[in-house]
């Protein structure tokens, strides 16, 4: 491959080049479609390193590596990242090590070559001035780079990592138990524990209260080429003085006077949790659960540098004259002396209807009104633009920053959204038109309209001609018979029920705009047995009231499964639990559509939160720790809970070095199975998916604990331990390139037993044999495309079809297609039917 010219003259200049401002990365963070958007970035990277331009792939990694590492700090729920960008990140680290490599290499050969040629021009010089040099052929060999310039207070985990090749002294100024439980996997590296630098300001002091090993190698500390001091956190924009890192820095900097550094002690930026974000197979021990921490985001806001991601500012939309009513005449009624609304006669509150609110249809005005919870508003207005060029190239040339990972197609409209309704960010500019949507609407569609969407085609500039809303009585409304003493429906107006008798299980789910995903995920875990059974049998389940979301999700997924099962609903709307999970996960909280794999890891990983018990007394004595019983076994201890028991299975990684062949092996838990798809095939099978996913793979730039530097190595997957219900995603979404859906029929079980012993490693087999019973299918492609949920309910036996609100029986033989994304089958001898 030929490599392209090199733009920048050192690493020091790239790096420059790659920095992300830090209110980018916030908006980034924030966007909705942010895991699409992180896909691109990595697939233009790829598409750069094939065509030779390692720097372009350098900073398109590094871009997505400093979001990614943004993204872990600021939410703080290590888990749902872990399943969403752990093992791409690795990836993409192990590459960025290479490529660093390489590019150093590069960057000093171009100035060996700069210099040879300067040399050269030189003695040409003095030959033609007979003798005399003349001044300006006088050169000067470059010095060499220095990793860590003059005044620099800090640098990041990427330098920290190549200075470990380096005489390099680590300070940890952690607390002493925090150090003990996990810590930077080096030869030289000290832990002066907060305590001591309370009593000890100077260098000198700090020695004389050490122990050993550490007092050896703080005696020692003028041999190191750098000192490197590591706390929780710090950052350069957030550093507190008179912290322990700051009377560390003083103690080696200002208070050592007899003591000659080559250079300056400087601190990690982002502390060590930024080094388990980057690097946690270097960590003694990476299952480590940071407390909550505030980021300071006051000394770099001004800052600007040249970046990728700038957005226009929103497009101010002159909003109608509101009208407001004469209220005077109004009698005062007992209901309205209960709560009077403070409403401004300037400036109608954005929770008061307007009379274009009143005209359009219920679900538009829904639209409008965004996250209760949040304060979030849907904006129509706000379009994004392409990636800015810069002088050079456009660093993502190709990135659409307006692309969804799934919606429902209008196959020939790229305005057309997910649910076949105009984009968001198209509708205001078209009711401003006086021709209305005629010349957008096509006649006809490739995607079924969903029920609860507004008919675009039938709006008028300001509304005329829909249909008014009717004013209905419910007030002679007979009560319903049934038994209410065992659940609670709260609040049936927030919901939007349509009501009437059905089969308990096949109530449907109104499509809120672009909700398809979590009504699909919803479904398939509403006819999940064991999981139905328990919101139903628990009247008042404890909750965990101290996990994020305070039991709250859990509460209101209780509610949609009761209320799913009634027989008293043909269809309602989950208004009520998307916006808890919008409250929580910004990326739920507004409309786009979002991909249902990612829906569902987070609220399984929620609700089991919300469900888990205190820590349980386990005796593990004889417990084996390389079958994983022992890991399984700390696990279960301190994660009990009715979703651990149902969801959660195990599987052995272990790392291998392709020179000493020393080996790594970690345990970890998992709640879904992320099998990939062969390449190169329209047809496989679910076999070949699993052999896939447990196959051996290479992998670049591990750093081995036994030859101490990055090694080759090889990785393998070992499914150790098989869960009552076995969820098995299909990743259809790639990033090899080009940034596409695989359309792969999968063949797997639908009437036959699917066996799971082959790919079962140790002896725990108890969950080998299982039954299908829900499937998550995904139409279109990774621009556009529309979620629908096959299930077969315990009621019947049968298996029906669930679209939204619409609901109808399906043929088994009509289960298995191209579009099956989640896949969910129950053990044998469990009641899921």
């Amino acid at each position: 491959m030929h490599l392209k010219d090199l733009r920048f003259r050192s690493k020091t200049e790239l790096k420059a080049a790659c920095q992300v401002p830090l209110e980018t990365l916030k908006k980034v963070a924030m966007r909705s479609d942010r895991s699409t958007y992180l896909t691109k970035i990595l697939a233009e990277g790829e598409k750069s390193l094939r065509k030779g331009d390692q720097e372009s792939a350098y900073r398109h990694f590094m871009t997505y590596i400093e979001i990614v590492s943004y993204i872990q700090r600021s939410e703080n729920d290590k888990k749902y990242l872990t399943s969403m960008f752990g093992s791409t990140a690795m990836e993409t680290i192990s590459v960025l090590e290479k490529l660093d490599e390489e590019l150093v290499a590069r960057y000093e050969e171009k100035i060996l070559k700069e210099t040879q040629t300067n040399e050269k021009n030189a003695k040409s010089q003095l030959h033609e001035s007979n003798g005399e040099i003349l001044p300006s052929s006088e050169t000067t060999a470059p010095k060499p780079e220095k990793k860590i310039k003059d005044g620099q207070k800090s640098i990041g985990p990427q330098v920290l990592s190549q200075l470990m090749k380096d005489a390099l002294l680590l300070v940890d100024v952690r607390p002493s138990e925090e150090f003990n439980h996990s810590h930077v996997v080096h030869d030289s590296i000290i832990n002066i524990p907060p305590s001591i630098l309370k009593q000890s300001k100077t260098a000198n002091q700090i020695e004389k209260v050490l122990a050993e090993p550490f007092k050896s190698l703080w005696a020692q500390r003028r041999k190191f080429k750098y000192i490197i001091l590591i706390d929780e956190y710090s950052s350069e924009d957030g550093f507190l003085p008179e912290s322990p890192l700051d009377v560390a820095l003083q103690a080696i900097n200002n208070w050592d006077p007899n003591t000659k550094y080559e250079n300056k002690a400087v601190f990690l930026n982002g502390g060590y949790a930024e080094w388990m974000n980057s690097y946690p197979f270097r960590t003694t021990n990476p299952n480590v659960q940071f407390p909550s921490h505030d980021i300071s985001l006051l000394s770099l806001e001004d800052i600007r540098y040249p970046n990728m991601f700038d957005e226009p500012k929103p497009v101010v939309v002159p909003k109608p004259t509101p009208i407001i009513p004469d209220r005077a005449k109004k009698p005062i009624t007992n209901d309205s002396m209960n709560h009077v609304p403070n409403i401004s006669v300037l400036k109608t509150p954005s929770n008061v209807p307007t009379s274009e609110d009143v005209s359009k249809p219920l679900d538009d005005r829904v639209m409008n009104q965004g996250d209760e919870n949040t304060g979030n508003s849907t904006k129509f207005a706000e379009p994004e633009e392409p990636i800015t060029k810069t002088v050079e190239e456009s660093l993502t040339p190709n990135i659409d920053v307006n692309l969804k990972i799934n919606g429902d197609p209008e196959p020939s409209k790229s305005n057309i959204n997910m649910n076949g309704d105009i984009a968001e960010s198209q509708i205001i500019f078209h009711r401003l038109k006086p021709d209305g949507y005629s010349e957008i609407m096509p006649s006809h569609s490739g995607m079924k309209r969903s029920l609860s969407m507004p008919k675009i085609n039938q709006l008028s500039e300001e509304g005329a001609g829909a249909a008014p809303i009717p004013t209905i009585d419910r007030s002679s409304k007979p009560q319903s018979q049934r038994n209410t003493d065992n659940y609670k429906i709260r609040d049936l107006r927030d919901s939007d029920p349509v009501h009437g008798k059905v089969t308990p299980g096949l109530t449907g789910l109104k499509n809120l705009r672009n909700t398809c995903y979590m009504n699909s995920i919803l479904q398939c875990l509403s006819n999940t047995q064991p999981l139905n059974q328990f919101f139903h049998a628990t009247k008042d389940f404890k909750k965990n009231h101290e996990s994020k979301t305070e039991g709250t999700i859990a509460e209101e997924f209780r509610t949609v499964i009761i209320k799913l099962w009634a027989g008293e609903y043909k269809s309602f709307a989950c208004k009520n639990l998307k916006n808890r999970i919008g409250h929580y996960r910004n990326t739920f909280s507004g409309y786009d559509q979002q991909d249902s794999h990612e829906f569902l890891t987070i609220l399984i990983d929620w609700l089991h939160e919300d469900l888990k018990g205190p820590p349980q007394q386990s005796f593990l004595a004889g417990a084996s720790e390389e079958s994983g019983e022992r890991a399984w076994g700390e696990f279960k201890k301190n994660n009990h809970s009715p979703i651990q028991e149902l969801f959660y299975g195990q599987q052995r990684s272990v790392v291998t070095c392709t020179k000493c062949h020393e080996r790594s092996i970690t345990f970890e838990p998992f709640s879904n199975l992320s099998l990939p798809l062969p390449s190169g095939t329209d047809v496989c099978t679910l076999k070949d998916c699993l052999d896939l996913y447990v196959q051996a793979e290479t992998i670049l730039g591990w750093e081995c604990p036994k030859c101490k530097t990055s090694r080759n190595a090889v990785k393998k997957l070992d499914i150790t331990r098989l869960p009552p219900i076995l969820v098995i995603h299909f990743k259809r979404f790639t990033s090899d390139g080009w940034c596409r859906k695989q359309q792969t029929y999968v063949d797997f079980p639908v009437n036959q037993t699917l066996d799971m012993s082959n790919f079962l490693f140790g002896i725990e087999h108890r969950n080998v044999h299982f039954s299908l019973y829900a499937v998550s299918n995904h139409y279109g492609t990774m621009d556009s495309g529309h979620y629908t949920a096959y299930c077969k309910t315990a009621k019947t036996l049968k298996w029906y079809k669930f679209d939204d609100q619409e609901v109808c029986e399906i043929s088994p033989d009509s289960v298995k297609t191209a579009a099956a994304y989640i896949v969910f089958y129950s053990k044998l001898d469990l009641d899921n039917t």
